[in-house]
Formats: C-alpha cells, sequence, structure tokens
C-alpha cells in the first residue's frame, strides 16, 4: 500500500540510470521505487553513481533488483527489499556498495565478481546466502550484518582479502574467506548461533 500518487516503477529507475550514464551526473532517488508487470532487473552500466537517500527499491518477490554490468559503479544508502534471489549482482571492476540494507532475499542477498570489490556498512536480514563475493584483486569487507542466512553468511574468495567489523546472526554458515595470492586479514568477526563452522579462513601467506 502507497500513499504516492503513482508508484515509481523499475522503468522510471533504468531511465534515469541510462540518463546519468549519459551524463555522467549521479543518479539521486527522490523516491521509493516498486517492482511493477514489465519491469525487470535493474541495469546499471559503467561509471555510474546511485545515492539511494535511504529510499528503498521493492522487487515484490518478483524479480532480481540491480544488477551490475559495468566497471567504476558505486551504490550506497539505499534499501533493497524482497528480491527473488539476489538484491544486488555486480559483473564489474571496481565496485563499492556502501549504506545498503537487504530484507528478505531469497538467493544471495548481495554477489560481486570482479576486480576490487568494496563492500560496507550493510546489514542483511532474512536472505539465503549473505555476500558472496568471487574475484580477483582486493576484497575489502567492513561493517557487516548478517541476521537469519539458511544458507552461508560471508563466502569472500580474491587475492587479497580484508574482513571487519561483521556480526553475523541466526546464520546456516558463518564466513569463510580465502586469499588466493595473497593476505586475508580477518579482525572482530563475532557470530552467534551458527549451526556449521564460524569462521573458515584460506591464505597463501
Amino acid at each position: 500500500a502507497s500513499f504516492n500518487a503513482r508508484d515509481y516503477s523499475f522503468t522510471d529507475l533504468q531511465a534515469l540510470i541510462i540518463e546519468s550514464a549519459i551524463t555522467g551526473e549521479p543518479v539521486v532517488l527522490d523516491h521509493d521505487y516498486v517492482f511493477q508487470d514489465g519491469d525487470g532487473p535493474i541495469y546499471v552500466p559503467e561509471n555510474v553513481v546511485i545515492k539511494g537517500n535511504n529510499h528503498t527499491i521493492d522487487a515484490q518477490g518478483q524479480s532480481n533488483i540491480v544488477e551490475v554490468c559495468g566497471d567504476n559503479v558505486t551504490i550506497q544508502d539505499i534499501n533493497l527489499d524482497n528480491a527473488k534471489d539476489s538484491a544486488i549482482s555486480a559483473y564489474g571492476d571496481n565496485i563499492n556498495i556502501t549504506g545498503v540494507d537487504v530484507t528478505n532475499s531469497t538467493g544471495t542477498a548481495i554477489e560481486a565478481f570482479g576486480e576490487n570489490t568494496t563492500i560496507s556498512d550493510v546489514e542483511l536480514n532474512n536472505v539465503e546466502d549473505g555476500i558472496l563475493v568471487d574475484g580477483t584483486g582486493n576484497a575489502d569487507i567492513s561493517g557487516v550484518s548478517v541476521n537469519n542466512a539458511t544458507g552461508t553468511a560471508l563466502n569472500v574468495t580474491a587475492d587479497d582479502v580484508n574482513v571487519s567489523d561483521v556480526n553475523l546472526n541466526n546464520v546456516t554458515r558463518g564466513a569463510d574467506i580465502t586469499a588466493t595470492t595473497g593476505d586475508a586479514n580477518v579482525t572482530n568477526v563475532t557470530a552467534s548461533d551458527v549451526k556449521g563452522d564460524a569462521v573458515v579462513v584460506n591464505a597463501e601467506n
């Protein structure tokens, strides 16, 4: 139920993102956005900054929410609700996700597959898997809270991995961290009510 004169759709937001890609100006959200018939996931090309202003994008259980297909993308201060599968899937390099809350995701809440991924100050509630990073370069994960994950809360693989200030609560599996060529620095990870391993770290060095 919305009290707006109308709901703003994923298609409306997609148009703003395309405009941003052309002009180079950031996308600044002034509304919440709700999945409507005919909508698909929101695609983000390279060199786009999305400033959410703590607005909400609600997929209504119908779709993935954001698919990042380009490099050098920042997504900040946004709530992503009711994703069918993933809230953010990022395939580009140099991805920065900060201040994002994901609630009710039936797949991996945030997944990233490129080089150099930064995820900070995110809260994930009622998800299957929390964060999956399967990439190269640096993965920097900090200020993450995962509550109620039926799968793995944090699964991070990159050349060098830094994980700090992570809180995991009521998850099936905790944190699985792999540095393929360099260092894995893991500090201040707390876990409660974890059914499997709380923290597993694999590093070459």
